[in-house]
């Protein structure tokens, strides 16, 4: 009789086991949509907020905008396109076609998208080539300090031009090479150099000033002015700039936008900047771990990239500055938290001839 018992027990146990097992198996077996959106971190909800926003408000953003974003998991097609491009949707590569050139949305859209989908917004821009420059010339040191310039006839600089330089750091090899290269009168300005003002050579010339959106002081004693207010100074008011280089460690976030509100972009052939995305990031700091920026800092950026773009300006080659690098809290791989962005006049296309 016990034995009995004992053995009903056991054939109740397995079965209760048997039965649990293939329960879960079939759960996970036919749910696997819950587990993809834990490892990838995709926030279907925010996907359903652009959807309707795409069909609620067309003319903020319309359908090819959206095609445009080159986002698949943002596109009208989504639903169409099945799980195919889900895979790759984190993935930051460089985009080298026209086709699969990003167009930024207006200004209004960027408050509407979370603080994720603005990284990666920014991050996809500004590892792109939008304009095909045929020559490439690398003028100054090979490591840090050069920077490129398009030498295609349409942007190539010509005597006589001119040349800004803001950021030196003690390295003039990139200014002195433009010197030598296209007989350009240079001038190169850092307030941080314990260097008075000085003629380097014949062409090229040193200002310890710094570029601001104040013409004044700052609280260590460095000499900054208004780009207006150097222009005026050195009465080039009126005259082109074939190259303006701006490596001026995250003062690029409030000289940028008086630049451009004032119009003096207008009359630029060629914009080389370094982009420090995140506050801190001007300085090398390893134990700086978090480098992300603030989503206001990134809304300002793409605003600024956007005003750019509808100037004309487009960029024809990108480096990611390693010494800022950093893991993303969003993507789960490594970005830059510094950018230099090379871009030339478009709108000065077939205006000049060789």
């Amino acid at each position: 009789m016990r034995m009995r018992l004992k053995t009903r027990a056991i054939l109740v146990y397995f079965s209760i086991v048997c039965f649990g097992s293939v329960f879960f198996g079939l759960y996970f077996i036919f749910t696997p949509a819950y587990e993809t959106k834990q490892k990838k971190g995709i926030d279907f909800a925010a996907k359903d907020k652009w959807s309707h926003l795409l069909h609620k408000q067309p003319s903020v953003l319309d359908a090819k905008h959206y095609n445009e974003l080159r986002r698949p998991d943002l596109a009208l097609g989504w639903a169409e396109k099945g799980n195919a491009d889900r895979s790759n949707i984190w993935e930051d590569k460089k985009i080298g076609s026209e086709n699969a050139e990003i167009v930024l949305p207006e200004k209004d859209m960027l408050y509407t998208m979370s603080w994720e989908e603005i990284a990666f917004l920014y991050h996809k821009y500004t590892k792109q080539i939008q304009i095909n420059c045929q020559d490439i010339v690398r003028l100054g040191r090979v490591t840090d300090g050069g920077w490129e310039v398009c030498d295609d006839s349409s942007y190539r600089p010509s005597a006589p031009c001119l040349v800004y330089s803001f950021g030196v750091g003690d390295d003039f090899s990139f200014d002195d090479a433009v010197a030598r290269r296209y007989k350009c009168e240079v001038h190169s300005f850092d307030p941080s150099m314990n260097v008075k003002d000085y003629q380097r050579d014949s062409t090229v010339y040193f200002h310890q000033l710094g570029l601001a959106d104040f013409t004044g002081e700052t609280s260590d004693g460095w000499k900054m002015s208004t780009f207006a207010d150097i222009r005026k100074h050195f009465h080039h008011e009126g005259k082109p700039l074939s190259i303006l280089k701006l490596d001026i460690e995250e003062w690029e976030w409030k000289v940028l936008p008086s630049l451009l509100k004032s119009g003096y972009l207008n009359d630029t052939s060629q914009l080389l900047m370094e982009l420090h995305q995140c506050e801190g990031c001007s300085r090398y700091n390893p134990a700086q771990v978090d480098k992300e920026a603030t989503q206001e800092r990134y809304i300002l950026a793409l605003q600024i990239l956007k005003d750019l773009y509808d100037l004309g300006f487009r960029i024809f080659w990108e480096h990611q500055n390693l010494a800022c690098s950093y893991i993303s809290k969003f993507a789960l791989a490594e970005r830059s938290g510094c950018c230099e962005l090379h871009m030339v006049q478009s709108r000065l296309l077939g205006k000049k001839k060789v």
